[in-house]
């Protein structure tokens, strides 16, 4: 993969959105795409991982009020890329949104 830009989102319990929006940012060029799943009671993680096998998945299941720095944080961490940008789960990014802030 030549990433160069890591999408970081986080999920608790907005994975309706998030089968909408993954797609999306998952087919940016030169991308690599992080969801955090914080404890989602309805599997975000499994989902992930069986219907976008790209997308890296990091598991938080030792907090059961979901923070939100904390989730970014461990997404960031996770990058393998030097420059990231945060995705809210409802947020519909545009076929050329990596491409155009790359």
């Amino acid at each position: 993969m030549n990433a160069n830009l890591s999408l970081i989102t986080t999920c608790k319990g907005r994975l309706h959105h998030l089968q909408r929006t993954l797609p999306l940012m998952a087919a940016q060029a030169n991308v690599e795409c992080i969801v955090v799943d914080y404890g989602c009671p309805q599997g975000t993680a499994d989902w992930v991982a069986e219907n976008h096998s790209l997308v890296r998945v990091i598991r938080v299941d030792d907090d059961p009020m979901f923070n939100q720095c904390r989730a970014r944080n461990l997404g960031a961490i996770a990058a393998r890329t030097p420059v990231f940008c945060f995705v809210d789960a409802d947020i519909l990014l545009a076929p050329e949104f990596a491409s155009r802030i790359n």
